[in-house]
């Protein structure tokens, strides 16, 4: 879709999202007689309340226990289910220029669709800061955003769209802006990681191109001032291993996986032929694979498989098709990084238009992956917190947490489809309405009935 016209699209759903806009502010309102999903894969809880108190959650507690304060605001949500607003871990607001309009719309409609925080994986870093300081008032109409700087080695810098280079890095010097930084033999990787977090971002994303010494340095600088390390499944020349040894909080792709099983020192990792070759002789559950699920689970490393935009080429009239053997192979290695105990964290790395792609990562991880639609959402919820560093303040519906919840119409611990039946969002205890009529997200399946409006 070109600019152009997702632009018409946005304009035209936004002045049909009237509805959508905040309830003001209150200082005290309660979700009354709703089923909880914590976020914590733990059992669901019906028939009960949910006490907010100047946007955090204050209590929860068994409907008719207690008594509510006077002036308490009691939206009309008898019979709803709750669960923790939604994290979209992997999306890309600025990675090429285009209208600024085009990704604020985009990111009302996340939010509208469930989605109350967002990682960003890289791009012109000072964009996506401002998106994140529009989002910070409680009642923006966006989910919150977190931004990140990206670190590669030369080769990347060689290889990668110049263009798009030159728009991450803006007024800076090639390879030389704080957002998108070369590192060489010759980089004082400290000053880089504190010239980053200068400019804002919440963690450092380890791209391609860095020597397994690097990445250890570079976790070891990030840690030390305060930010998250994330990293793309390799780097080559380093192997995933590699990459895991450094203790980043997340590592992304799972079809990057496939390079665990090249011996250390190997001078082709990164190759696409020598890549191609592997899908076809190493099974994503063969024995070779295994010592980096225990290294993962030994060292809380998080896994981000984003099956979604591997897939979307494989959508047609809307619904997922027979998949490719890349794809496939993705599939199996998060399947069996799963079944190993390697925690998952849902991301889409294409946010999507006018909803959230989010609710079609969730489903494939529940029908491909074998996630139960509980542990899929503690993926986008408690999970997706821990990969920002942030689960002291959101993530799971617990006293004292900020109010981000999302009311649904459907049990989505029933059926992870059901996520998509989003009656209201609240962002710090705003409340926003959702529009009745949404369309579907590409490659999900609708709920299995038609929720009553």
């Amino acid at each position: 879709m070109t600019h152009s016209t997702l632009l018409a699209a946005a304009v035209t759903l936004l002045a049909a999202c009237a509805s959508g806009s905040p309830t003001a502010a209150q200082a005290r309102l309660a979700l009354v007689d709703v089923t909880v999903i914590d976020g914590r894969a733990t059992p669901a809880r019906p028939h009960q309340t949910i006490l907010i108190e100047r946007g955090r959650i204050a209590a929860i507690f068994p409907v008719g226990t207690r008594a509510l304060p006077p002036g308490t605001v009691q939206p009309a949500v008898s019979g709803s289910f709750v669960m923790p607003g939604l994290i979209d871990s992997h999306v890309h607001l600025a990675t090429f220029d285009r209208p600024e309009n085009i990704p604020r719309a985009i990111l009302r409609f996340a939010l509208l669709g469930g989605v109350t925080t967002v990682r960003d994986m890289g791009g012109n870093a000072e964009r996506v800061l401002a998106f994140a300081r529009a989002a910070e008032p409680d009642t923006a109409l966006s989910p919150r955003v977190y931004a990140s700087a990206v670190f590669a080695g030369p080769s990347w810098f060689a290889a990668y769209d110049s263009t798009r280079i030159r728009f991450w890095s803006g007024a800076a010097p090639r390879g030389a802006a704080p957002g998108v930084r070369r590192i060489d033999d010759s980089t004082d990787i400290p000053a880089a990681v504190r010239t980053a977090k200068a400019l804002g971002v919440r963690g450092i994303k380890l791209y391609a191109g860095l020597r397994p010494e690097q990445i250890d340095a570079i976790g070891r600088a990030a840690r030390a001032q305060g930010l998250a390390v994330w990293s793309h499944a390799v780097s080559e020349p380093s192997r995933p291993q590699e990459v895991v040894a450094a203790r980043p909080t997340t590592i992304s792709h799972s079809d990057q996986l496939i390079w665990a099983s090249m011996p250390a020192g190997a001078a082709d990792i990164g190759s696409r032929e020598r890549r191609s070759r592997l899908f076809g002789h190493v099974a994503p559950d063969a024995p070779e694979l295994q010592p980096l699920f225990a290294q993962m689970v030994r060292e809380r490393v998080l896994l981000e498989p984003t099956l979604l935009v591997m897939q979307l080429g494989d959508v047609k009239d809307g619904r997922i098709g027979p998949l490719g053997a890349v794809q496939a192979w993705a599939v199996g290695a998060a399947r069996a990084a799963h079944r190993a105990g390697v925690g998952i964290v849902a991301g889409t790395d294409a946010i999507g238009q006018q909803v959230p792609n989010i609710h079609t990562e969730l489903q494939l991880l529940v029908q491909q992956v074998g996630l139960s639609p509980l542990q899929a959402i503690q993926a986008a919820t408690e999970h997706g917190a821990r990969a920002l560093g942030i689960e002291d303040s959101t993530g799971t519906i617990v006293a004292g947490k900020w109010a981000d919840l999302v009311v649904l119409r459907a049990d989505p611990a029933v059926d992870i489809r059901n996520t998509q039946t989003v009656r209201a969002v609240l962002r710090r205890g705003v409340l926003h309405e959702r529009p009745a009529a949404w369309p579907q997200a590409p490659g999900a399946e609708p709920p299995p009935a038609a929720p009553e409006r």
